[in-house]
């Protein structure tokens, strides 16, 4: 019982208020897919037009599914209004972090393991995602007081 409580506890500190925490993630689901399909399409394109390495695709990709992530989690999602400076600049130190574990991801796939970079870039597109939305509901668009 006590574990149960711990955890409602953890959950009520986030962005989405209760009434919205379903559909919230719905709408994260929703616009992360668009963001990650931006990355994989991104990173398909540049992958037969540019003569780049790996690593250094993956992360122009990113950068194309930061403005479509950006947008969409913070009006649609998470329904911020207005510019809020403090939490674009979270967004952004999240958005290195992400860039950073998915060139780490593409270097251990391609490079380490010798596979196809797709490989390291399907990997990406799964566990960004998730790391992202729990960031974002428990610090980025955070406007509780703590």
């Amino acid at each position: 019982m006590a574990f149960s409580t711990t955890i409602k506890q953890i959950i009520n500190k986030g962005a989405l208020n209760e009434g919205d925490r379903i559909t919230g993630f719905i709408r994260f689901i929703f616009t992360g897919g668009a963001a990650t399909l931006t990355y994989l399409i991104a990173f398909f394109i540049l992958q037969n037009r540019l003569s780049l390495d790996a690593k250094t695709l993956s992360l122009i990709a990113y950068g194309c599914g930061f403005c479509v992530s950006y947008t969409g989690q913070s009006l649609f999602t998470f329904k911020q209004t207005g510019h809020n400076s403090q939490q674009f600049r979270r967004f952004i130190l999240l958005s290195i972090l992400g860039a950073a574990l998915s060139w780490i991801i593409i270097a251990i796939f391609n490079d380490g393991l010798g596979l196809p970079p797709m490989w390291g870039a399907v990997v990406t597109a799964g566990l960004i995602p998730l790391i992202s939305f729990l960031a974002m509901n428990f610090w980025v668009f955070l406007n509780k007081a703590a």
